[in-house]
């Protein structure tokens, strides 16, 4: 039954394209530029290899392109950890030397070892060099990197893609938003929770406004989500996982509160897997303050003008099941209701829209402010500005080179700091990803991550949105913060290259320590050396 195999599919179950039918790959299927980008290559004549992580959906490309035909003769080799290295080299030779191309899929770590097998055979020394000059290389932060677009065979890295361009996500809505996926408990099975949701996503503004939430939760997570993770929190989101029989015993329950909204299901603590961690940290509604919007719902159930995108009514008001006593209940109604309101009510896209204008994404700030920006957050981790107001300029400006070693396991914030040095913006700059203009835009949106690069050393520190958030957070904070640890190790390595590039030869040096970042500056001096090697302290200049 289709609404088993939705279930199934946020267990990862489903989602095997190996163990599953042409049927159920067809009801997952969504068509992406990806599709002609492979059937184009193979026509043209070039060898594609699809890597990738587990679940990224290699196995479903290749077969659904088989499926339909687009592989032409081309020989499909759909798993390479399954076969002999040696064998599958041998086969692709056999195969080149017959004039048919190749589909391979593979994990990284079996590619490798092929491509080493393959150094050991003349005739595939050519390919095998092509092929291992893309490899970790078609996504980069270093335009100088990428390498030169192949010619025999092309790789296509689908831990580069991502699944969460809103389009894409869409259709994957649309896609369970089919009556086909009801649950077969007869004729009331549009009444049961995941029915009602199935039926809300049939509208399109709805369907638009959860890709929107969930592809700004993805980004806020700031690392690679899987197609198959991306179909466990839609197939979640639309059911909570709920067999057959648990959605007959609640309609017969009536419980307050019995329907759950996608944003509901995705807030449960019950659900695993990171898109939909990253819908419970970045994408919930429920939290935005909308004063005149929350006292009406509290009151009544309801907006108070606007019309409902589905079926919907609100039952009794949080604020009846208030007086009644029931006051978890009523906090958590409205918590649902403004959940509802979000996709389902045509004044819930203001909550939509607040979540993505305040999302700190890298990508909508430009280079030099990104790297302005940054380079504060990374300041003010240590020093607030009331102690910058009153430090030497050399530690009010630039980054600080903060560095505390112990041998004790406590945090980075409860340590003394002490730097003798900062770099100033002009040493650092803001790198982008880059991907192999060949593959154009078949791969989805670029990652939502940048680079802070300090050329002299080659040091990056990697922005994505999570950091770049803590470190607005910082810039608009002066209480106790956690210092993230990639930030830490950052000026860590930089201090380090910097005591090798300086050398001990200067003369005069300043130095400042900190009780702890964020804590009080316990001397900013300068320490003189004397020709008699013994050196003497003085207050450095302040402003």
């Amino acid at each position: 039954m289709s609404y088993e195999y939705l279930c199934s599919l946020y267990r990862g179950e489903g989602s095997n394209a190996d163990l599953a039918s042409r049927e159920s790959r067809d009801r997952v299927h969504v068509a992406t530029d990806l599709d002609e980008l492979v059937a184009a290559l193979l026509s043209s004549g070039r060898d594609v290899v699809l890597t990738g992580n587990p679940g990224d959906g290699k196995s479903h490309l290749a077969r659904r392109l088989q499926d339909r035909g687009a592989l032409g003769s081309a020989e499909l080799i759909s798993d390479l950890s399954e076969r002999d290295t040696r064998a599958v080299v041998n086969a692709w030779r056999a195969l080149r030397t017959g004039g048919r191309r190749v589909l391979l899929c593979g994990n990284e770590g079996p590619l490798r070892e092929l491509i080493g097998v393959m150094s050991e055979d003349d005739a595939m020394r050519d390919l095998r060099a092509e092929l291992d000059s893309q490899i970790g290389r078609l996504l980069t932060d270093d335009a100088q990197r990428l390498p030169a677009e192949p010619r025999a065979v092309t790789l296509i890295d689908l831990a580069d893609r991502s699944v969460l361009g809103v389009s894409l996500i869409e259709g994957v809505l649309r896609k369970v938003s089919s009556d086909e996926f009801l649950p077969p408990v007869g004729a009331v099975a549009a009444e049961t929770s995941a029915g009602r949701n199935l039926l809300m996503l049939q509208d399109g503004e709805a369907r638009a406004r959860l890709a929107r939430l969930l592809a700004l939760a993805g980004r806020g997570l700031g690392e690679h989500i899987t197609f198959r993770e991306l179909w466990a929190a839609v197939a979640y989101a639309v059911s909570a996982a709920k067999s057959s029989h648990v959605l007959r015993s609640e309609l017969a329950q009536s419980e307050e509160g019995l329907w759950l909204s996608p944003l509901d299901n995705l807030q449960s603590l019950r659900a695993h897997g990171r898109l939909i961690e990253a819908a419970r940290a970045f994408a919930d509604p429920a939290r935005l303050p909308w004063p005149e919007l929350d006292e009406v719902l509290w009151n009544t159930g309801e907006p108070p003008s606007g019309d409902w995108l589905c079926d919907f009514s609100p039952g009794e008001s949080p604020e009846r099941l208030w007086g009644r006593g029931k006051r978890d209940e009523a906090l958590q109604k409205q918590r649902q209701l403004k959940r509802f309101v979000a996709l389902a009510h045509s004044r819930g896209e203001r909550l939509v829209a607040e979540l993505e204008r305040t999302a700190p994404l890298p990508s909508e700030v430009s280079d030099d402010a990104l790297r302005a920006e940054v380079t504060l957050g990374l300041r003010r981790l240590y020093l607030t500005q009331r102690e910058e107001s009153s430090a030497p300029a050399w530690l009010a400006s630039g980054v600080p080179l903060w560095l505390g070693s112990s041998y004790e396991s406590n945090a980075v914030e409860d340590r003394p700091q002490v730097a003798v040095r900062a770099l100033t913006e002009v040493e650092l700059v803001i790198r982008r990803p880059k991907r192999a203009p060949w593959l154009g835009g078949a791969l989805g949106p670029l990652p939502e991550v940048a680079w802070l690069h300090h050329r002299a050393s080659g040091a990056s520190l990697r922005v994505e949105p999570s950091l770049l958030g803590a470190l607005r957070q910082a810039i608009g904070s002066t209480g106790p913060l956690a210092v993230p640890e990639r930030a830490h190790r950052f000026l860590a390595r930089l201090a380090g290259w910097d005591e090798g590039a300086r050398g001990v030869s200067a003369r005069e040096e300043d130095f400042a320590v900190i009780d702890r970042p964020r804590g009080r500056v316990l001397a900013a001096e300068r320490v003189v050396r004397r020709d008699d090697g013994g050196a003497s302290y003085g207050r450095a200049a302040q402003g």
